[in-house]
């Protein structure tokens, strides 16, 4: 549990996420998903509850403790060092380097030591732009980087500290459709590598096609865990994210929203009509909602729509 003045952040938060899964944690604004992540990775203190990670009791231990555990984060915006290239970024980023002490930088028999050291990192930093596709601005200033090439650069700073765990917080934020589609394909090589991943997203359609797993959180506390067929079939996750009760009764109404003449046929699916229009089927869910708002959206590779009431 976490609250900040007398206002409970999160409430009984419990899950686990499962070894060499991506798994994503969703959620309306304010459910408490950045919050989860800042106790996590030990940015902020629970007041009770533990964090266990492989086994060990990480709870309220330092950042770069428990990153040193193979727990690593990513940030919704992207905290490279502008004023050094891309390479030293990635090279700054292991823990524990003998050129850190300034004694073994500067004794002539410990400097083969360091040289060496970083000969090696040079090498790991240079594989990692390579397997990003961004071996072409290693010399180039962080600062000068566009948002989709700080967000490659930043995971690829995270895999630097050879991490069991990673925790992503909307890596997908404002990068274009081009790096996005980069983005994904990395992450599901590395999660078929063994690398785990827990992932906060705001894109749906993304979070159902790409994860293994789904957390919904609500208010604080945890509202659902599990397949992403399971999350869009779930009531109360639904209820969620629209407010309100999803009603039954209101679908004749709504109906001459769609050209009804054009279906082929209609069924209820648990809280949602299906229509199937031609060679598109549309999900209409009707939920109660003072403005009765419309939202669409599309699948990225589907031809599954949703029209929601």
């Amino acid at each position: 549990m976490k609250s900040f003045g007398g206002i409970n952040a999160l409430n009984g938060v419990s899950f686990e996420v499962s070894p060499g899964t991506i798994t994503g944690l969703i959620g309306p604004n304010g459910a408490g998903k950045s919050t989860t992540f800042d106790v996590i990775t030990g940015m902020i203190t629970p007041e009770t509850g533990t964090v266990t990670f492989a086994g060990t009791d990480v709870t309220g231990r330092p950042p770069h403790a428990i990153a040193e555990c193979g727990l690593v984060r990513t940030f919704q915006s992207a905290k490279e060092f502008k004023n050094m290239t891309v390479i030293e970024n990635l090279m700054i980023a292991p823990g524990g380097q003998s050129g850190e002490t300034v004694w073994r930088s500067v004794v002539p028999s410990s400097r083969s030591e360091v040289r060496s050291e970083e000969d090696e990192l040079f090498d790991r930093a240079c594989d990692m732009l390579e397997f990003f596709e961004i071996e072409h601005l290693a010399l180039e200033s962080a600062g000068n980087l566009s948002g989709g090439q700080r967000k490659l650069l930043e995971l690829a700073r995270a895999l630097m500290l050879d991490p069991e765990l990673l925790l992503l917080d909307e890596p997908f934020a404002g990068v274009n459709p081009s790096l996005e589609d980069q983005l994904l394909d990395r992450i599901e090589t590395l999660r078929d590598q063994g690398y785990t991943f827990l992932l906060v997203e705001h894109d749906i359609d993304l979070i159902m096609e790409y994860c293994n797993a789904v957390i919904v959180m609500h208010q604080g506390e945890t509202l659902f865990r599990g397949s992403p067929e399971e999350v869009k079939s779930e009531r109360e996750v639904v209820e969620a994210y629209l407010g309100g009760e999803v009603w039954h009764s209101v679908w004749k109404s709504y109906c001459p929203v769609w050209d009804l003449n054009q279906t082929s046929g209609m069924k209820e699916q648990n809280d949602k009509f299906l229509f199937s229009a031609g060679h598109h089927p549309l999900i209409v869910a009707f939920c109660d909602s003072p403005s009765w708002q419309h939202k669409f959206t599309r699948s990225r590779h589907s031809n599954q729509r949703t029209f929601v009431v």
